[in-house]
């Protein structure tokens, strides 16, 4: 695996703590099928929804969950990529928070599967075209992002009248700015980012982050460069996300971060952006993470505090990412 690679999985996969960028894609229920899809709906459909409000500890429902985000002009939804409860509890909060919009604009979808400049509208290009035709002429990398693990959120989105936008940077861009740094940004988000530096607390949570997403093998001074396209990835994220506001960003828990992810970089802006964040997160996590083995353990536990709400699910069938794993060599 080159290098280039595994800075592409990188932003694929930010924020899947424990998860290695270059396989986690590949793990679990990516090779589900739309029928299996549907049926994972439906089952996740007839549980309760396990929603956990961090600063009262209270537990929500969907409705309940709705009503608190739709105020907010941008709301931050997270997931773990390859968790496909994920996408179907997403699914279902979208079209919550589209019904909520009643006689309003509807908001807009920003997403990380598609890279700046990229869209899809509700009504579609031409009768009857495919959606993953649509997606794919939009920039999207369907075997990337093992398809169709995100249709259920897109067709949600689409069906509440919601057009999609690209947020994330476009295809070698993260190289570039591996290799030459902060220069290489779209002259959009020129000069953004140092009006935004994350305190030292935030930092090392960041660098940890990204050593354990790569199974503790990356080498410090590879810990600089990887921050930056970290960092210029959330701030194409909100700067997207203000120009389509009332918007929702799908993107990896990493992102949705309030310590480090997008609302890190709220100070970057002149004029005040109200964001909110939901982490969905697994509910049988490893012993040497935090528990998630009950709603309470995510009310005590101070680790979920870098999101406002905690929606818990089950978690994903996967082999250890770090099985086998080796850093590619610069």
């Amino acid at each position: 695996m080159t290098l280039g690679r595994v800075l592409r999985s990188l932003l694929l996969v930010s924020g899947l703590s424990g998860l290695v960028a270059c396989s986690s894609l590949n793990a679990g229920n990516a090779g589900n099928t739309e029928s299996d899809l549907k049926a994972g709906e439906s089952e996740a459909s007839k549980r309760p929804a396990e929603i956990i409000e961090l600063s009262s500890g209270q537990a929500l429902s969907l409705e309940a969950l709705a009503g608190r985000l739709a105020p907010y002009p941008i709301v931050l939804l997270g997931e773990l990529h390859d968790n496909s409860h994920h996408h179907q509890a997403r699914a279902r909060l979208i079209q919550a928070l589209g019904q909520a919009r009643n006689n309003q604009p509807p908001y807009r979808l920003v997403v990380e599967q598609l890279p700046m400049g990229g869209f899809v509208m509700p009504e579609g290009k031409q009768p009857g075209q495919p959606l993953l035709e649509q997606l794919r002429e939009a920039g999207f990398q369907d075997k990337a992002w093992a398809w169709p693990l995100h249709e259920p959120v897109f067709r949600a989105a689409l069906s509440q009248g919601m057009a999609l936008y690209g947020g994330n940077l476009v295809r070698g861009q993260s190289m570039q700015l591996f290799k030459k740094g902060e220069s290489t940004l779209p002259e959009k988000l020129q000069g953004l980012l140092s009006k935004a530096p994350l305190e030292e607390p935030s930092l090392q949570a960041l660098n940890k982050a990204l050593v354990d997403g790569h199974c503790g093998q990356l080498p410090e001074a590879m810990l600089e460069p990887m921050r930056l396209v970290q960092r210029a990835t959330d701030l194409a994220l909100l700067v997207t996300a203000t120009d389509y506001t009332p918007a929702i960003v799908i993107a990896g828990n990493g992102h949705v971060r309030k310590d480090f992810g997008i609302p890190s970089l709220l100070p970057a802006f002149q004029r005040p952006v109200k964001v909110v964040t939901v982490g969905f997160v697994e509910a049988d996590l490893s012993v040497d993470k935090p528990s998630m083995n009950a709603a309470a353990g995510v009310r005590n536990d101070p680790a979920w505090a870098v999101y406002d709400y905690v929606w818990i699910t089950p978690a994903a069938e996967r082999e250890d990412p770090c099985k086998g794993f080796q850093m590619p060599k610069r």
